[in-house]
């Protein structure tokens, strides 16, 4: 399977090496645009993931943090929120190339986005021993709420805000988690709403977020991205990088076709796909991205960078 032969030989995982873990380079042609009305998993992914704990020995300490902090994020309860957008409306905002939600307007309860944020830099330290100093340093940024907030509002909107912490990686990672209740929440809201031949980006049609994780789909054989901060889903054309527009994108496909491994060269971005056309069954995308993390190891020791 792919990722037990990146997660066993990502060490030696080289563009010229690629052959000796049956990887072939492919140029991109581009596919039609398909339908999807994306749906949620946040207790699926949960479940999904016990169930191959004991399946899957070589990803158990990974699945085991990410286990705690799903379980983590769970805990937390909003309260109802009617987004009050017409169809209308809605078209019109991603006519403009708009996301829907400004996630710099958001409300969050900062005090427990800053106790969320602790507890993920506690539960990364516990599986990631060799980590956890820089996470118990990161954690010390979250106790106050003010201080939480001003991390989190750079984070969202790294264009216009400079990050006040170097460790980005460690940050970005700790900020995915923690925000998530607060992003997924009004996805699950509008994602329905929007029309899959309404918006054609590489960005979220929800909150603008990146994709971390994507799906051919079964139908067409077009982008199915997902979310890397609130999960929701939408369909996009996959001649051109998801990142930068560059085209073509080239792939490296797993040896029995399942899953893809995408690399732009000009922006040097990846992205990590599973093919659906090569099951009799859709997928759970979120549980997908965890399941797949030795495809990260690889792409990042290939020189290339998450999103």
């Amino acid at each position: 399977m792919l990722v037990r032969q990146v997660a066993l030989c990502w060490s030696g995982w080289r563009l010229d090496a690629l052959s000796l873990l049956g990887y072939t380079r492919v140029s991109q042609v581009d596919s039609p645009i398909g339908r999807w009305s994306g749906v949620l998993h946040s207790a699926e992914t949960l479940s999904i993931l016990k169930s191959k704990r004991a399946r899957r020995p070589e990803l158990a300490g990974a699945l085991d943090m990410y286990i705690a902090i799903l379980e983590a994020r769970a805990v937390i309860e909003l309260p109802f929120t009617n987004y009050p957008f017409s169809a209308d409306d809605i078209d019109a905002c991603l006519a403009r190339g708009e996301p829907l939600l400004r996630v710099d307007e958001l409300t969050f309860d900062w005090d427990a986005v800053a106790r969320l944020a602790r507890t993920i830099c506690a539960i990364a330290a516990r599986y990631r021993p060799e980590a956890a100093d820089a996470f118990a340093e990161l954690a010390r940024e979250f106790e106050s709420p003010a201080r939480t907030k001003e991390l989190a509002r750079a984070f969202l909107a790294p264009e216009t805000i400079e990050l006040p912490l170097t460790n980005y990686q460690l940050l970005a990672f700790v900020l995915t988690h923690a925000l998530h209740p607060w992003l997924s929440a009004p996805a699950r809201a509008l994602q329905s709403s929007v029309r899959a031949d309404a918006w054609q980006r590489g960005n979220c049609p929800i909150c603008g977020g990146e994709p971390d994780f994507a799906a051919l789909t079964q139908e067409g054989g077009a982008w199915r991205l997902l979310c890397a901060r609130c999960d929701a889903e939408w369909t996009c054309p996959r001649a051109h990088c998801p990142f930068c527009g560059a085209e073509p994108i080239a792939y490296f496909p797993s040896q029995d076709g399942a899953y893809r491994l995408y690399g732009c060269d000009r922006c040097k971005r990846y992205l990590k796909t599973i093919d659906l056309r090569e099951f009799a069954r859709e997928a759970c995308l979120p549980a997908e991205r965890v399941l797949t993390i030795g495809m990260d190891v690889a792409a990042l020791e290939a020189g290339y960078q998450s999103a």
